[in-house]
């Protein structure tokens, strides 16, 4: 799928932060539904179910994620009719690393470097993933008050080429907003869009 795509909803839960030799971590999962295009100009929709597991100490901030994926592939035959079919399973994990260079220590606010590195363990033949790997370089904003979060990242994905459909890296942009909807801090809602 190309990766301009609007994230309608999302719900997000972090299941506590406890000390892991000076070390905190935690995990989140999240619900997402995109709608796009793939390469060849089909309509597709997909649900991810995002689990991911961090480790933040001092500076330095690592994630895995293991997504969850259900997708439909819209295919037209002739111009007036058209095949659809879903098909579900594991996504493509990635490791993901983060260093704040800025912020943080009791600022409002903090900008981070950082890389990603997706690896090709999804099942391609299905479309669940690329069969290649993927990785990223960018950059982070994220500033908040209260409740209430926003996040900017910007970054260059070098994506591997399919056997028979080559890609080209590209820039990537997500902008987000995130409200924490209750006391425990254990629930947030998230909005975002994203394009590449």
């Amino acid at each position: 799928m190309r990766r301009l795509a609007i994230i309608v909803s999302s719900l997000a839960v972090v299941l506590g932060r406890p000390g892991i030799a000076s070390a905190e971590g935690g995990y989140s999962g999240a619900v997402s539904f995109v709608r796009g295009q793939t390469v060849t100009s089909e309509a597709a929709s997909a649900v991810y179910i995002f689990n991911s597991i961090d480790v933040s100490r001092g500076r330095l901030r690592v994630t895995a994620t293991l997504p969850l994926v259900s997708q439909e592939t819209i295919v037209l035959v002739v111009p007036t009719t058209q095949s659809a079919s879903w098909n579900g399973g594991l996504g493509d994990p990635t490791l993901r690393g983060d260093v704040r260079v800025a912020g943080g220590g009791g600022r409002p606010w903090s900008l981070s470097v950082g890389g990603a590195v997706k690896f090709p363990v999804a099942d391609a033949d299905d479309g669940l993933g690329s069969g290649e790997y993927d990785g990223s370089l960018g950059v982070t904003l994220l500033t908040g008050r209260g409740r209430h979060s926003f996040l900017l990242d910007v970054s260059y994905w070098l994506v591997g080429d399919m056997p028979d459909a080559p890609q080209r890296d590209v820039p990537a942009v997500y902008a987000g907003y995130a409200a924490i909807l209750d006391s425990s801090r254990r629930w947030s809602a998230i909005f975002a869009i994203a394009s590449a």
